[in-house]
């Protein structure tokens, strides 16, 4: 049943990907249990790194007031959300039972929603032809700088039942196109609520993280699904997850549920390696092959961020060297600071335990040398099929359809795999967890990255409701030169040893400043330059691919919990 609903999955997965933000509400079915689910998800296959445009070019001012007008996108986006949150609980009002006037209100109140949801679509649509629309107003470099930082950022307040309260991502493109994608997805079922985040770093090419950003959080969800309905005491049928108003929730045991997150990503990574060389090896077409095996021969890392509302518990379930770290305001001697929680080890040459796994499984074997894994940067991957597939596999697709050469280190194949490592931690208010691929923490370490969104929330003032900005950097303080700007020993956090790259590469000094209102936005614009804007323009605007050199792709998603 998975393998063929994996496949649908699949047929959609191979098409063109957009850049435009794809909001999706979909019933996810499972044995006993349904889900209602909200996914906003932004995929970034096809994201090009920023041009500096023409000097002559006219175009909108860039900036973004909190509360958006009736015409900005966000607004309306917000009314849309609004909008499917009355029809999902108005579809939950339904009936056990046909016919009756209460099903006949109920299905009143769904077709007003529908209604109300279509004009909400077509105002989305309207907000976003004017916003692409060109103004008088000629770009100083300061907005181009901005442009280029913003044109993948996106920040979403869901619902309160989620437990969080604001959801801030950018995607800031090296790579062309660029090999990382993230996506996210809010859950809400009968008593609680999921998030679930991903960040996936590809490389060789960005086929493999497109297909997990297509795929990877559908599939988690519906195993989780799957096994929350077998532990919930079932009343009738097809119930949300089982579950009626008052019988309680489902509790599978712990380690159940790492194990399914577990089984989800090698069931994934299967399909991307096996199901793909089996389907090609029953073709007659080169090119039909070449296809099939597009996703197998490029490589990706995941990162997914697992939260249930109701017991605070959040899962970091990571496969490769992309980084989750968590936040959490103290108050020391009457001074506020940032403790820094790292919630994953990457896996990477420099990590002894991985060291210590392959050399067991590949004796005699030199698999880890120069701070390299065979050759590549982390220890474990999705895809990557010539670290996978056995020799004689690989020989019969190099002879009969296009396929690469046996690498001379590839002796004992597999040696990569895709199977996650999964910390849990409980979340208190006020907590905040950042992921993100290796691109920004190559830029900054652990304790900069938290103190700077230490900064950031200092410098604002967020709803207590719903996250929303009531405040946040004056007009004043975004211009040129009049920004504050913080040094490295300035930040909320008790540091450690810097041992990042770039900055040295780039002979620059870590100086931070504080000016953007999404505060992924923040940790990448500080992650390429700071307080140093012409650093920033030049590590910006330099062409890929010698792009590539001086940064990697950077994507960033921060979650801040109620």
């Amino acid at each position: 049943m998975f393998r063929h609903s994996f496949k649908f999955a699949r047929s959609l997965a191979l098409g063109k990907p957009s850049s435009k933000p794809d909001l999706r509400w979909f019933i996810i079915g499972a044995s006993g249990g349904v889900i209602l689910a909200s996914s906003l998800r932004t995929i970034h296959g096809d994201t090009q790194p920023p041009n500096r445009p023409p000097k002559d070019l006219h175009i909108s001012k860039d900036s973004k007031p909190q509360r958006p007008s009736k015409n900005d996108p966000s607004a309306v986006f917000d009314g849309i959300r609004k909008n499917l949150d009355k029809l999902g609980n108005d579809i939950s009002d339904l009936p056990d039972t046909y016919g009756g006037d209460n099903e006949l209100a109920t299905l009143e109140k769904i077709s007003k929603d529908l209604e109300l949801l279509g004009k909400g679509l077509k105002e989305f649509q309207k907000s976003i032809e004017a916003l692409g629309k060109v103004s008088d107003a000629p770009q100083t470099d300061e907005q181009v700088v901005q442009q280029a930082l913003t044109t993948h950022a996106a920040s979403f307040i869901p619902d309160t039942q989620s437990g969080v309260a604001r959801f801030d991502s950018v995607v800031v493109p090296s790579n062309s196109p660029s090999e990382d994608h993230i996506a996210s997805t809010f859950c809400h079922l009968a008593t609680h609520s999921w998030s679930i985040f991903g960040v996936f770093d590809g490389h060789n090419g960005p086929a493999t993280s497109s297909f997990l950003n297509s795929n990877l959080l559908n599939a988690i969800i519906g195993a989780l699904a799957d096994l929350f309905s077998k532990h919930a005491p079932v009343t009738r049928e097809h119930t949300e997850l089982a579950i009626e108003p008052g019988s309680g929730r489902p509790e599978p045991p712990p380690e159940e549920i790492d194990q399914t997150i577990k089984e989800a990503f090698l069931r994934v990574d299967d399909e991307i390696v096996n199901w793909a060389a089996e389907r090609a090896l029953e073709q007659t077409s080169k090119e039909a092959a070449v296809n099939l095996l597009a996703t197998a021969h490029a490589g990706s890392c995941a990162l997914v961020g697992f939260y249930e509302s109701d017991t605070r518990l959040l899962r970091v379930a990571l496969t490769g060297d992309s980084r989750a770290v968590l936040g959490r305001k103290v108050v020391r001697k009457g001074k506020e600071t940032y403790e820094v929680h790292v919630l994953s080890q990457d896996q990477n040459a420099h990590n002894p335990a991985e060291d210590a796994r392959m050399s067991a499984l590949h004796s005699g074997e030199k698999i880890m040398d120069n701070g390299r894994v065979l050759g590549w940067g982390m220890s474990r991957a999705f895809g990557d099929a010539a670290y996978k597939w056995s020799r004689e596999l690989q020989e019969r697709l190099h002879e009969e359809f296009l396929g690469d050469r046996v690498r001379e280190n590839v002796k004992t194949p597999p040696y990569f795999t895709a199977e996650p490592e999964i910390t849990t931690t409980e979340v208190q208010p006020g907590d905040f967890v950042v992921l993100a691929t290796d691109g920004l923490w190559d830029c900054l370490t652990n304790e900069e990255v938290v103190g700077l969104v230490g900064i950031w929330l200092g410098g604002r003032k967020l709803s207590s409701g719903d996250g929303s900005l009531v405040s946040g950097a004056s007009s004043a303080e975004k211009k040129t030169g009049n920004e504050k700007v913080w040094e490295r020993e300035e930040l909320p956090v008790k540091l450690e040893e810097d041992k990042t790259v770039m900055y040295r590469w780039w002979r620059a000094k870590k100086r931070f400043i504080d000016v953007d209102n999404n505060v992924a936005v923040h940790l990448a614009r500080n992650a390429l330059g700071g307080a140093d804007r012409d650093l920033t323009s030049a590590l910006l605007f330099m062409d890929p691919p010698r792009s590539r050199r001086y940064r990697d792709d950077i994507s960033v998603q921060v979650v801040l919990f109620q």
